[in-house]
């Protein structure tokens, strides 16, 4: 029950970041420095919000990675970190009308995408699994 919670995150409303507001939250992780949490509700941008952790206090939730449009797929779902704990593994479940449109990418603590096999040619593909599964042992 939400009466009875610690603490509570969200909904982020409409802004000029997101032209409908964040409030259906799908995947959640934490770090020792932040909580991340998926987000669908603008779909023009996909996006990764994260609450900053300081001195065991939870900041405030707030957009941070705008997935749709580093790799032009929407509906951010599952997410996890790198076991280092300075990047995150999303899932993007895409659009449900466009087969086979679904994308695991790797982005940095600072919202930059580093991997994404879905966006390379096929013959390197392989080159690029290899360091996603690498981070995820680190």
């Amino acid at each position: 029950m939400e009466s009875k919670a610690a603490k509570t995150l969200g909904p982020i409303p409409m802004s000029d970041q997101t032209i409908k507001g964040e409030g259906n939250f799908y995947g959640v992780v934490a770090t020792a420095t932040g909580i991340y949490v998926t987000c669908n509700g603008d779909d023009t941008k996909g996006w990764v919000a994260k609450a900053n952790v300081k001195d065991g206090k939870i900041g405030k939730l707030q957009l941070k990675i705008a997935t749709k449009e580093a790799t032009e797929v929407d509906a951010p779902g599952p997410i996890t970190t790198t076991k280092s704990g300075k990047g995150v593994l999303v899932g993007q479940i895409g659009e449900v009308t466009v087969p086979g449109d679904s994308l695991v990418t790797l982005y940095s603590g600072n919202g930059k995408m580093q991997r994404n096999p879905a966006l390379w040619p096929e013959r390197y593909r392989r080159h690029c699994l290899e360091p996603i599964r690498q981070a995820l042992r680190d």
